[in-house]
């Protein structure tokens, strides 16, 4: 693991959401919580790991941002306890055939394969969805640890996951959180929206997962290497919005 726990808890440290005489276990979780794989057919968890990844069947590769609050629980041992990304909400279950699946031409045998970018829970279980002040600040306070982790190595960690997960023909998904064109800068450099910090990243990670092509939507345009950007799956839940860009080549 080239971002550990270790690192993540210097990030928090140096945002002041760990204070001088703070000790574990904190009041969120600094463990990490692993990649996990289902079955295309079933979406039934099945156990894996690198060694026994399958060679023949085309998968999905779902990429979302980090852990959310029910990602993890506290458990009896007086510590944090990771439950997997397929914790976070029934809505993964109930629309992904809809929103990816049908349109992925992954075969009924194959994987769905749900990775978080950082696999630390930058929200600190904080709850980002709502039209509250808070909730728009809860946001804003997750993005800013994504990218202290980004810039310290959480980056690198994820582009040798997805090196590791990734075959020839697998189709990739960007659900990170958002926004079509990552019109935020900073310093004039490039976008840095959680998404596409990410695209960039499988850009670094897979050269040759099929040559980046322009993505247009009037005056912008933007580089992409995944096949289908979409929203994130806690937003799937009775949203009938298009994806954002649909990979037609």
């Amino acid at each position: 693991m080239t971002f550990t726990q270790q690192d993540f808890e210097n990030v928090l440290r140096s945002m002041g959401d760990i204070t001088p005489g703070m000790s574990p276990p904190f009041p969120w979780p600094t463990i990490p919580c692993p990649d996990e794989v289902l079955s295309f057919g079933s979406l039934e968890v099945q156990d894996w790991s690198s060694a026994q990844r399958r060679t023949s069947q085309r998968a999905v590769i779902v990429v979302i941002e980090s852990p959310h609050e029910k990602e993890f629980t506290f458990s009896t041992d007086n510590d944090w306890q990771a439950n997997g990304p397929l914790q976070r909400r029934t809505s993964f279950l109930n629309h992904f055939k809809a929103r990816v699946g049908n349109a992925s031409g992954v075969s009924p045998d194959g994987f769905v394969f749900l990775i978080n970018a950082v696999r630390f829970q930058c929200s600190l279980g904080k709850a980002m969805q709502g039209k509250e002040k808070v909730h728009r600040q809860n946001s804003k306070d997750r993005d800013a640890r994504f990218r202290q982790c980004w810039e310290n190595g959480a980056d690198q960690d994820f582009i040798e996951r997805i090196t590791d997960i990734y075959r020839d023909d697998d189709v990739i998904v960007n659900a990170c959180t958002g926004t079509q064109f990552g019109v935020r800068r900073r310093n004039g450099g490039p976008p840095d929206d959680l998404k596409w910090m990410v695209e960039n990243a499988i850009m670094t990670a897979l050269p040759n997962h099929r040559p980046p092509v322009a993505y247009r939507r009037g005056k912008k345009e933007r580089l992409l290497v995944s096949d289908i950007g979409t929203y994130h799956p806690c937003k799937w839940l009775g949203n009938d919005r298009e994806a954002i860009w649909p990979r037609s080549s």
